[in-house]
């Protein structure tokens, strides 16, 4: 029994101091990792602490220095992140040409880098017409004939009566030789269509405009031809040249008066069976208006719109 005690009080006693051994092992493990830790840490502040007063140290040896050229970085580098592009294109030729928004070419309009190319003139604002100067040109479906013009006053008048050979027009005599001499004989229903593009046959009241400029009296002075008037001619290179191409009179159907009278239609209607024309005869220097039936054949001289 006492053996048996003994045993096991030998056995807690061994118990014990593997404890105890066991025990403070661990202690010296601790205290050694924690001595480690504690040293690895102030090694690495310390480290720490040498490099930020390094950097310190250099920062503030060159911050004096270089301060303006850092701004100058930054606002440069802030520049460059809000600048846009824009692309201007010049239509006149397929190059394109890249500015920034943000440089003088755009923001500067009168820069010559952002400078619109000028339109090219447009043709519409080719030279005015000169009345006196410049002829009237028909159609091709009329030959292309050229008139020449003459003014007065405000008005721009063709110098030759028209030569349109309109279906239903005539010449004088029914000889197409008289119509290269005096122009073609048109009734009134006719004659609306007997003017060139650019020119209209004259109204009533144009007409007088005409007879106001010239005076009523005398106006055949200077209105007339001085050639194919059998008496009375007009001046010397007058420049309505009106010639005495005579009229066909449809209620006795046939031609009257070449190298005595000049009679032209114009537009205004009178009552549906007479209309105003105007007229010249060899027996005075008058330029008198008038009335006659609209199936009478008589001259066209257009005015210019």
């Amino acid at each position: 029994m006492r053996k048996n005690s003994r045993f096991i009080l030998l056995v807690a006693a061994l118990l014990l101091v593997s404890c105890s051994v066991y025990d403070n092992y661990d202690i010296d493990l601790m205290q050694d990792a924690t001595a480690s830790i504690d040293s690895s840490s102030s090694k690495g502040e310390s480290q720490g602490n040498e490099n930020d007063g390094e950097k310190s140290s250099s920062s503030g040896e060159t911050s004096g220095a270089s301060s303006s050229s850092v701004k100058n970085d930054d606002s440069s580098s802030s520049s460059k992140k809000d600048t846009t592009y824009v692309v201007i294109v010049n239509p006149s030729s397929s190059s394109q040409k890249v500015e920034s928004a943000g440089s003088s070419a755009v923001d500067n309009p009168g820069s010559s880098s952002s400078k619109v190319p000028d339109p090219i003139e447009s043709s519409s604002s080719a030279v005015t017409f000169r009345c006196g100067l410049d002829s009237i040109v028909d159609s091709e479906e009329y030959l292309g004939r050229k008139y020449a013009t003459v003014k007065y006053g405000s008005q721009c008048w063709l110098a030759e009566n028209s030569y349109r050979a309109l279906e239903g027009s005539k010449c004088y005599g029914d000889n197409e030789e008289n119509c290269e001499i005096y122009g073609r004989l048109y009734s009134f229903d006719i004659a609306k269509f007997a003017c060139p593009e650019g020119t209209h046959l004259p109204t009533e009241e144009e007409w007088i405009t005409l007879q106001t400029t010239v005076t009523r009296n005398n106006g055949g002075l200077d209105l007339k031809s001085s050639e194919t008037w059998l008496a009375k001619p007009g001046q010397s290179g007058g420049k309505f040249n009106a010639k005495a191409a005579g009229y066909y009179d449809a209620e006795e159907e046939e031609f009257v008066s070449l190298g005595g009278f000049a009679g032209f239609w114009s537009s205004t209607d009178v009552g549906g069976m007479m209309a105003t024309y105007m007229y010249l005869s060899s027996s005075n220097q008058n330029f008198i208006d008038g009335y006659k039936e609209q199936s009478n054949f008589y001259s066209v001289r257009c005015l210019k719109d």
